[in-house]
C-alpha cells in the first residue's frame, strides 16, 4: 500500500517500533503504529488529558526541521494563529476528514492549507516567508513596514 519499501523506511519502522514501546508500557499511552504506509506513524492518545499526536521520523530526503521552522515562524506573528489550528485541527477529526492513508490530507496538510489562506486573502493577515540568501539561512518576512528577519520578531 505504502509504495516502495526503501532503507529509510526500515530504519523509521525500527525506530517507531522502540517509540512505540516507550510510549506504551513506560507513558502508558494509547498507541496505534502504523508501519506500512508511505510515511509509517505512530498515533499517540494520552488518555488523562486527551491529547493526541502523530509521531514520524520518516524525512524522504528533506529537512525535517524546514516545514517545523516555517510553522513556529508563522505561529509568532500572532497568538491567534495556534488557536485557529487548533479549531481547524479539531473540525478534522471531528468530521474524519484527515486520513491520508485514503487519499485525504492529514491534520499538518490542513493546517498549512490553513495558513496559505491567511498569507493569500487580501489584505493578508500573515506574512509570506522567503529563505534569506546568506551563510545562515534565516526566514525573511514582508509586511507593510517593509521586509524583516523573521527572528527579529523576538519569539522565534
Amino acid at each position: 500500500r505504502g509504495g516502495e519499501w526503501t532503507e529509510e523506511r526500515e530504519v523509521a519502522s525500527k525506530v517507531l517500533r522502540r517509540l512505540w514501546k516507550v510510549f506504551k508500557f513506560r507513558h502508558r499511552m494509547s498507541v496505534e503504529a502504523i508501519l506500512f504506509a508511505t510515511v509509517p506513524i505512530l498515533k499517540i492518545e494520552d488518555g488523562r488529558g486527551g491529547l493526541e499526536a502523530d509521531v514520524s521520523v520518516a524525512t524522504h530526503g528533506r529537512d525535517p526541521f524546514k516545514g517545523t521552522n516555517v510553522m513556529l515562524s508563522l505561529l509568532a506573528f500572532d497568538d491567534r494563529i495556534r488557536a485557529l489550528l487548533l479549531l481547524v485541527k479539531g473540525w478534522v477529526r471531528q468530521r474524519n476528514l484527515g486520513d491520508a492513508a485514503n487519499g485525504s490530507f492529514n491534520a499538518y496538510g490542513f493546517s498549512i492549507l490553513s495558513l496559505y489562506y491567511l498569507q493569500s486573502v487580501s489584505p493578508p493577515l500573515l506574512p509570506r516567508l522567503v529563505r534569506a540568501d546568506d551563510d545562515e539561512g534565516g526566514l525573511l518576512f514582508q509586511d507593510h513596514e517593509g521586509w524583516g528577519s523573521v527572528s527579529d520578531r523576538g519569539r522565534c
